[in-house]
């Protein structure tokens, strides 16, 4: 059981890295494009894609008895550049699916 979900973390790390690289890359082309630093918030993509949901999580903090802790923190990782917060959490995803303990070298001298 713990086995696939250490490798759903660990693609699900990989694949957040990777949108972190595009999303980078996408930020530097329009960059360059237009002769002055353009970031996309990680709020900013969100309400492109689907601007519901967000609402309704924005809601669903608001209402819960965390609300004073736990919306702080979301509206804050909202104004982060999207590159930035893909990045950490595919790096925490990489970090939890990732083996633990010591290895073994299972070689002959």
């Amino acid at each position: 059981m713990f086995t696939v979900l250490r490798f759903f973390l660990r693609v699900l790390g990989c694949f957040l890295i990777a949108a972190g690289l595009v999303a980078i890359i996408a930020d530097g082309s329009r960059s360059i494009a237009q002769s002055e630093m353009i970031l996309v918030s990680a709020g900013q993509f969100w309400t492109d894609i689907a601007s519901s949901s967000l609402t309704q999580v924005q809601l669903s903090l608001q209402q819960s008895e965390t609300s004073f802790f736990l919306y702080p923190v979301l509206q804050t990782v909202l104004t982060w550049p999207l590159w930035l917060v893909c990045s950490l959490i595919g790096s925490l995803s990489l970090w939890l699916g990732s083996a633990r303990g010591e290895r073994q070298v299972s070689f002959v001298l």
